[in-house]
């Protein structure tokens, strides 16, 4: 082997290994840098303009860290003085009683709320096998936990429908008629759009976290079932408009790439 070609081959190793080391740092550090998106939504099925919502999801408070930056979510929602805070789903991965504890932590730091919280289940909260302990814990909050209810907001209804994969969700409980015409569906898996009847106005849904780990300028790899043809971002031509977030928390390992967690802040006109 020549000098120039092995000093290639040298360079080469060293970018690789250096890649090697660096690309899960990148990553780790990714999934800490939290943005806040504001996003103006015109809906065709509306009749409370100006409603400020702050949205987040998917938090997976599996250690200190991704407790953390759920913590940290819900601070930077706060300072948006948002008229209401709406709770995606997945809190926690497992019955322990180190993540129960988590879950009690996050769910003190809405004491301080601006503005009324609801939320509902994800389908990690039913895996876990610690759901009615999720109950327990939210029963005790200042967090309304809707399961297959309608929260009635200054004109606007939310209706919480419990998790699809795990089989809880029900869509009969919210009739055109019973509810308000500004109707906010939360359903964790997005693409269970398909199931909603069309007196809904928006829903929203995390479940994807847009795909976590994604190619540059956005494109996701893989996305888990019932996210995988709406991830991220909003969608008006859905069977009913729909707004997909990226989520706060991460699964698997604790990196993202491309992808960086997500705070919204709907202003629905």
């Amino acid at each position: 082997m020549s000098d120039i070609s092995r000093r290639k081959f040298l360079r080469a190793s060293g970018l690789g290994m250096l890649a090697g080391v660096t690309s899960p740092l990148i990553g780790q550090y990714s999934a800490y840098q939290l943005t806040v998106e504001h996003v103006d939504l015109k809906l065709p099925r509306w009749d409370a303009p100006g409603l400020k919502l702050g949205f987040i999801s998917d938090f997976h408070l599996t250690a200190e860290g991704p407790a953390k930056r759920a913590i940290q979510s819900v601070q930077l929602t706060f300072r948006e003085r948002p008229d209401l805070i709406v709770l995606g789903g997945d809190y926690i991965e497992r019955n322990t009683d180190a993540q129960l504890k988590r879950l009690d932590q996050f769910l003190a730091v809405f004491a301080d709320s601006p503005c009324p919280v609801v939320a509902i289940m994800g389908n990690h909260d039913y895996w876990s096998k610690g759901a009615a302990e999720v109950f327990e814990r939210f029963s005790k909050s200042p967090v309304e936990l809707l399961r297959n209810q309608v929260y009635d907001f200054h004109g606007v209804s939310v209706v919480g429908i419990d998790d699809y994969i795990d089989r809880k969700a029900k869509f009969d409980f919210f009739p055109e008629g019973a509810v308000s015409r500004s109707l906010i569906a939360l359903m964790h898996e997005p693409d269970v759009v398909r199931r909603q009847p069309p007196n809904v106005s928006l829903q929203l849904s995390g479940h994807s976290h847009g795909g976590q780990v994604c190619l540059p300028f956005g494109k996701h790899l893989h996305t888990p079932g019932w996210a995988r043809d709406y991830v991220k971002g909003y969608y008006p031509k859905a069977k009913v408009p729909l707004y997909v977030s990226r989520g706060v928390g991460t699964t698997g390992i604790d990196a993202r790439f491309f992808c960086p967690p997500e705070v919204t802040i709907l202003k629905i006109s």
